[in-house]
């Protein structure tokens, strides 16, 4: 395998294509930086015939990503999606205001009989643990739950997240980050 990140995306190219017709490396990863490559009207140009790149990386991409995702669940850590956007994987802090907060996990249909979600396990003093029914999430615990896209927000306010998702938002900064930042969001008011 080779990951080629220099500064320069052309570098980054000629190295996947030297990788590949010299060394016969198998696994050839890309860091892009420039939107004109990334443009689908050049997305038969990373193939084998062309440019042998089998995964790009745009940190531009990414991080407008990680902040949409911000914006999608507000008071997770973190949320990511899956099967299409149709479960998300959130991280959640757990406090004082976490209505679950010292409930034991065999016990939470019954007082939250609508609470759809599926905790996973939780960071504790620097470990991850997969908890058994009879344990129960502490203060300060970084909870793992796989929720349907759709109840998110509901799951959130049992964890004690009352944040509301913004629906005015401005972008200030005209870069690549703010462009696909306001692309993906744009798509997802569209989709939604």
């Amino acid at each position: 395998m080779i990951i080629a990140v220099t500064r320069n995306d052309e570098i980054n190219m000629l190295i996947c294509q030297i990788a590949y017709s010299i060394f016969k490396v198998p696994k050839k990863i890309a860091r892009i930086r420039s939107q004109e490559y990334l443009d689908p009207k050049f997305s038969s140009l990373f193939n084998k015939e062309n440019l042998p790149i089998d995964y790009v990386i745009s940190p531009e991409i990414e991080i407008a990503k990680s902040i949409q995702r911000k914006l999608e669940a507000p008071g997770a850590l973190d949320n990511i999606p899956f099967a299409d956007n149709k479960i998300r994987l959130l991280e959640i802090l757990i406090d004082e205001k976490c209505a679950i907060y010292g409930i034991k996990l065999n016990d939470l249909t019954k007082k939250f009989p609508k609470l759809n979600a599926y905790i996973l396990g939780v960071v504790r003093d620097d470990k991850f643990l997969i908890l058994k029914k009879n344990d129960s999430l502490k203060h300060n615990d970084k909870a793992y739950v796989v929720v349907s896209s759709n109840k998110m927000e509901e799951t959130l306010k049992v964890f004690g997240h009352n944040e509301k998702v913004s629906n005015k938002i401005l972008i200030i900064g005209g870069g690549n980050i703010g462009f696909n930042l306001a692309k993906n969001i744009e798509q997802s008011f569209e989709s939604a």
